[in-house]
């Protein structure tokens, strides 16, 4: 049970944004806050902690503490490739500075391939994110959204330029730098 529903969104929203997220609490005096920072750091492999709540603590502290290391996780809040663009705060895309509207669907595929821009997006991955169905299930689904989202931002499926086809695999958007 959650101390507070605060609380309970905060890390479930921590753990929706794949965010690696560890809290450690320990009196105050029992052990110097280096050590503590290195531990805790030593124990997942990462280069250092960023912040380690000292007890007793309130929800309302720990929840802004996992705020915070939202904010700071958090990935860039516009993704631009040329002319289409999405606005990731207002859940936006234009293309030109034109608004295009996407349905939920539309938008939840578009915003997944943007955020792992470089990186090919499996039939497989998308299903599951999207749908929330086990592997196996028919790509042709992810194919027919697809078609729709080129068709709605002005991308050749023929010659396309922002969603890119990995043959047998998925699909990727390429990098802005690309």
């Amino acid at each position: 049970m959650w101390p507070s529903r605060n609380v309970g969104r905060g890390l479930r929203a921590a753990v929706a944004a794949s965010l690696a997220l560890a809290v450690a609490a320990a009196a105050a005096d029992e052990v110097p806050i280096e050590e503590r920072l290195a531990a805790a750091s030593a124990e997942r492999g990462e280069r250092g902690a960023a912040d380690y709540p000292v007890k007793p603590f309130s929800a309302t502290e720990l929840t802004a503490r996992v705020q915070a290391a939202l904010r700071t996780q958090a990935g860039p809040e516009t993704f631009a490739l040329g002319e289409p663009s999405v606005d990731y705060e207002a859940r936006r895309v234009t293309v030109a500075g034109h608004p295009v509207r996407l349905t939920a669907t539309e938008y939840e595929l578009l915003r997944l391939l943007t955020v792992n821009a470089g990186r090919v997006s499996t039939y497989e991955s998308l299903i599951r994110r999207l749908w929330n169905e086990p592997d196996g299930a028919d790509p042709d689904r992810v194919c027919t959204f697809i078609k729709q989202v080129r068709r709605k931002l002005g991308d050749d499926p023929a010659r396309p330029r922002w969603i890119l086809n990995e043959r047998g695999v998925g699909y990727r958007v390429p990098r802005p730098e690309e």
